[in-house]
């Protein structure tokens, strides 16, 4: 089989590797290192060099097809891939949310979350439409893939449910992969406990769908109890954001990736994972695989994700995060680390080979493509 995976830069610059530019990279790289895949990687014109350059920094030893048209021209379905440039492929494979005519060749694309599918959007949150434009669009995704006979390949299956509810789609062709937990979180020490001194940590920014909301009413329960939350992220919107300077026990850190990511996790007591929607939860997995404490809000995947391993919130009232935490505190030593590596025996489930072997294997079922 000759795959030809649909490459878009824009998720996995370093600097910006979030869920889907995770999902991505590691996926793509395992699908290139597998033996019973041939694959290519098609790039819009104006990603060509961008392309070369990770193909070349991660020893991608595959052909590189520069299509004639800029990203953008194909996204907006303002241009059509030659089906000239694809026939000698058995399918094309989008990893992102990317479904093109590309003649007879079928095009299987990857759903990663939930966009507009929660449409309440709060006043004054002007800056919030630069990172939701595209994802509002997916509503144009989903009338497209509706109408081809491919499967749609799905990060967890409370996202198919919901696409499937919303958009009238057979659910029977939705393929869950799931996603992955890198190994640098898997093979880094557990850490060390950390005691009420140590700060919260939330990770995603001050905006709708990453729970700002609830983080706000969480705010004042803080000073009272001692404790301090570090906010880390970019994605900021109104009226939330402006709520951050009068509270001298937030911290905001920007975005982090890497060694300092997990720095900040494991110097943390717990994880607040409090998303309005969440398709699966990375960062909760990450937490797990450190060896750190979840609480979580029980939305669209993140059971599915978290299992039996986080801390669930049975309400909406933020005192009751102040409770989880002093169960924690009142763990014992043995029941804490028990916790811990139960917590990171799940998250090995959680490996990006065997998520991409699940892709793998939905590009060579003959019934899908």
């Amino acid at each position: 089989m000759n795959i030809g995976i649909f490459w878009d830069h824009r998720y996995t610059c370093a600097a910006r590797h979030t869920g889907v530019g995770k999902h991505i990279l590691h996926v793509t790289d395992n699908l290139i290192r597998r033996k019973d895949l041939r694959c290519t990687l098609l790039v819009a014109s104006d990603q060509a060099q961008a392309a070369q350059d990770t193909a070349t920094a991660r020893e991608w030893k595959i052909p590189i097809r520069i299509l004639s048209a800029s990203l953008r021209l194909y996204k907006w379905r303002l241009r059509r891939i030659d089906p000239k440039a694809v026939e000698d492929l058995t399918c094309v494979y989008s990893p992102q949310e990317l479904c093109l005519s590309t003649g007879n060749i079928p095009m299987l694309c990857t759903l990663h979350g939930f966009p507009s599918f929660q449409e309440s959007l709060p006043t004054g949150m002007r800056n919030s439409w630069r990172y939701r434009l595209d994802r509002m669009s997916q509503r144009r995704l989903m009338r497209a893939i509706r109408q081809r006979r491919e499967p749609i390949i799905s990060v967890s299956k409370a996202l198919s449910d919901e696409a499937s509810s919303r958009f009238g789609i057979d659910p029977k062709r939705f393929k869950v992969v799931g996603n992955g937990v890198e190994q640098a979180f898997l093979d880094a020490p557990l850490a060390a406990r950390s005691g009420p001194e140590a700060p919260l940590i939330q990770v995603g920014g001050m905006n709708s769908f990453d729970g700002a909301e609830f983080l706000c009413r969480l705010f004042p329960l803080l000073p009272q109890t001692g404790r301090k939350l570090e906010i880390v992220g970019d994605r900021h919107e109104e009226p939330w954001f402006s709520q951050l300077s009068a509270q001298p026990w937030v911290r905001l850190h920007g975005f982090l990736q890497g060694e300092l990511l997990r720095a900040a996790l494991s110097a943390a007591q717990a994880l607040i994972f409090v998303p309005a929607a969440e398709s699966f939860g990375i960062i909760g997995l990450e937490a797990l695989a450190l060896g750190v404490p979840v609480i979580a809000r029980d939305v669209g995947g993140l059971k599915e994700c978290l299992g039996d391993c986080a801390l669930w919130l049975e309400s909406d009232d933020p005192a009751e995060v102040i409770q989880k935490l002093r169960n924690i505190e009142e763990m014992t030593e043995e029941t804490y680390q028990a916790w811990q590596e139960k917590g990171r025996q799940h998250a090995l489930r959680f490996q990006w080979e065997a998520v991409a072997d699940r892709v793998a294997a939905v590009l060579k079922d003959p019934q899908c493509v």
